[in-house]
């Protein structure tokens, strides 16, 4: 996961509802976003990974973020200076200071489709949306637990073809793999 490009997407969304709003319908936009950026480009906005939950799917590296539970600490940290949870919201209070560079000129008109059509709905609508099997069939129930759901499962489910996965798959371990390269040798 890129964590710049992470906090500026949910800043772009979290500007849209007056810089608070509940994680749960957050998640839920922002993995809708991703599946139809995977529909649309072959590759997603926020290149997290993505886990099954009692409420439905999530991209699991944000979630753990909000929850004060990232695996590296100084990504954490990065994070904490710019949201903080208030109950079952996520607020920012960096609020003038949300960029979006990191994002392209389509992912933000997508997460403005994606807004427009969901906007007014409670997290428990998408909820139950996302726990609709013909339009979320990677979604496994993991009872009161969850586990990883994989990007192949996500690209199957909007009908790619088993050679075309293989190719994104391939595509997406070369990007992870340059991604972590210029990071380590450009600090």
């Amino acid at each position: 996961m890129n964590l710049n490009k992470a906090i500026q997407i949910v800043g772009y969304f979290l500007k849209k509802y007056n810089f608070k709003l509940n994680y749960t319908k957050l998640i839920k936009l922002l993995y809708l976003t991703d599946k139809e950026a995977l529909r649309r480009w072959d590759t997603p906005v926020s290149y997290d990974n993505y886990c099954s939950m009692p409420n439905g799917p999530v991209l699991s590296g944000i979630y753990d973020l909000i929850m004060g539970k990232h695996e590296n600490e100084i990504e954490q940290l990065r994070w904490d200076e710019v949201f903080q949870r208030d109950g079952y919201d996520l607020v920012s209070f960096r609020e003038g200071e949300i960029r979006t560079d990191e994002l392209s000129e389509r992912e933000t008109d997508l997460s403005d489709e994606i807004d427009a059509r969901f906007h007014d709905w409670t997290y428990s609508n998408l909820i139950r949306f996302t726990h609709n099997k013909k339009l979320f069939p990677e979604w496994k129930d993991p009872g009161d637990s969850s586990f990883p759901l994989s990007l192949h499962d996500v690209l199957k489910s909007i009908g790619r073809e088993e050679e075309e996965i293989k190719e994104i798959l391939e595509e997406e371990r070369i990007f992870e793999s340059e991604a972590e390269y210029f990071s380590s040798c450009c600090k």
